[in-house]
Parts: structure tokens; C-alpha cells; sequence
């Protein structure tokens, strides 16, 4: 069976046609079903619109991934037969503008990943969506039974907003309305807002209560040590330029510093030093 063939990555690269190969190996990412069954008001809904109970998740970047990998082939190809033998007539110039704007596309469909309704995703968990997946896996009679169902690798239910239930019980536009969109976006940055400024909050203002109550040389610098430590290692985790990783450690030391003004006695005591 041929799909069994795909399945199993047995298609062989053909270069001319390489969309076969390509195929056999992203096929498996085409279609997942979704784990969890809809709340009671999501289901009744379903049920008045006669939508059965096999729920399914695919992602359009997939398929963006497959084009990708199409024009890796055919670039790869070009290279090789220039390299071998320069006279071979090649217009890779055409494929090579194709490839750089497929990555273009592909790094808008991240950025849309954020957003709380991907419109690159096909879900279940969305009514309209779940009745046109359904509806195409009956036609063609697919994944009809619980057997078939669990070829498919599973995976977890998306949430369309913080607040809203994961599945739809009322018909919404593909990635929402403008207006609820922008709402939506503008909460969620406000909370990560939020979120940075309890942050920067806590790495300030928890050394300064700990060395001003506990005055002694070492907790003075364990706490200084510990704080800098982690605080370095959240920003190697969420920033990408070690130069300004580097930069926000330094200055935050220092601002430790000379927030704290030590000044340390004989008897390792330590005193705060007025401004």
C-alpha cells in the first residue's frame, strides 16, 4: 500500500520530483487528533450542528515546512551539478527568490503563532473548524473508527484567549475580529508588562530587605552572589545577544552595589550608608 510506503519513509528522492520524498517525511505532522472531549455546552452545540465526536488539529505551517524542504531540494541539486560540471545549464536564480520568500512567510506564520487565534491553525477545539475537518475525514472515509482514530499522534487542546474555554460553542471569524484581536493582544502584553515589572520588583527590593534585616559581611554576599547569579540566568534565557545579556548582568551588580552601600566593620558587621 502506498501509504504505507509514505509512512514509513520508503520514498525514495527523486530530484526531478522531489515532492513524493518530501512528503513521506512530513506526513506523519499532517493531521493529529485532538486529546480531551468538548465541555457539556460545547458538545450540545455540536450535536444540534450534527457534528460527530472525532476530533482533529492540523497546522498550515506544516504544509509551509514542505515547501521549504521542496526548494532545499532543488537548490541542493543546482549546487551540486554547477559543482560537478559549470556548463550544466541551471536557473536556480527563480527557486532561490521562491526559498528566501517562503522564509519570509514562514518567520509572518511565527509571529501570527503568537497571536491568541493562529489563523494557521485548524483546530477542533473551534467550532467552524471542527466541522469542516470533519466533514473532509468522512468523505473520505478516514479515521471513522477508534482504531483508526489512534494512528493519529495526539495532542493537547489549544486555548483561544487566558480567560475563554478551550472549545468554541458559538461560530467565530477565522482569527477572531479585528477589534476582540487587538483587545486580546493588548491584555496579553499588558500582563507581560506586568509580569517583568513584579520581576524587576522582587530583584530590587528582596536584597535590599534581606541585607538591611540580616547585617552581617556574609549574607551580604551570598545574597549579592545569588541574586546576580540568577538574575544572569534569566536573561541568557530570554534574551538572544550575549552583549546585552552581559551588559544588564554588570548593571544590575552594580546597581546592587550602590544601592546597598556597604561598608563593612571590623567586627563584619555591616552599615548602610546614607546617600
Amino acid at each position: 500500500m502506498d501509504l504505507d510506503r509514505y509512512l514509513g519513509a520508503q520514498i525514495p528522492l527523486d530530484f526531478n520530483n522531489p515532492k513524493p520524498w518530501v512528503l513521506s517525511r512530513h506526513i506523519e505532522n499532517l493531521v493529529f487528533r485532538v486529546e480531551g472531549e468538548p465541555d457539556k455546552k460545547a458538545q450540545k452545540t455540536r450535536e444540534k450542528n450534527d457534528i460527530g465526536d472525532r476530533h482533529f488539529h492540523m497546522s498550515f505551517a506544516e504544509l509551509q515546512r514542505m515547501r521549504l524542504r521542496e526548494l532545499q531540494c532543488r537548490l541542493v541539486k543546482y549546487m551540486v551539478d554547477m559543482r560537478i560540471d559549470p556548463r550544466t545549464p541551471v536557473n536556480w536564480e527563480a527557486d532561490l527568490k521562491e526559498y528566501i520568500q517562503a522564509v519570509r512567510d514562514y518567520d509572518f506564520m511565527t509571529e501570527c503563532s503568537q497571536r491568541a487565534n493562529d489563523p494557521f491553525d485548524v483546530s477542533a477545539e473551534r467550532l467552524t473548524d471542527d466541522e469542516i475537518m470533519q466533514r473532509a475525514a468522512w468523505v473520505r472515509n478516514a479515521w471513522q473508527t477508534d482504531n483508526e482514530l489512534r494512528t493519529l499522534d495526539p495532542i493537547a487542546p489549544l486555548g483561544t484567549a487566558p480567560w475563554s474555554k478551550s472549545w468554541e460553542s458559538k461560530r467565530n471569524p477565522i482569527g477572531g475580529t479585528r477589534h476582540a484581536s487587538i483587545r486580546k493582544t493588548w491584555y496579553g502584553a499588558f500582563f507581560q508588562r506586568l509580569g517583568f515589572s513584579f520581576v524587576g520588583g522582587v530583584f530590587l527590593l528582596a536584597p535590599m530587605w534581606i541585607m538591611v534585616l540580616h547585617k552581617t559581611r556574609r549574607t551580604c554576599l551570598i545574597t549579592t552572589t545569588a541574586f546576580v547569579v540568577v538574575f544572569g540566568t534569566i536573561l541568557a534565557w530570554r534574551m538572544e545577544k550575549p552583549a546585552d545579556v552581559l551588559a544588564a548582568t554588570l548593571a544590575y551588580a552594580a546597581v546592587l552595589v550602590v544601592f546597598v552601600g556597604l561598608a563593612v566593620e571590623g567586627d563584619g558587621s555591616v552599615q548602610i550608608s546614607p546617600a
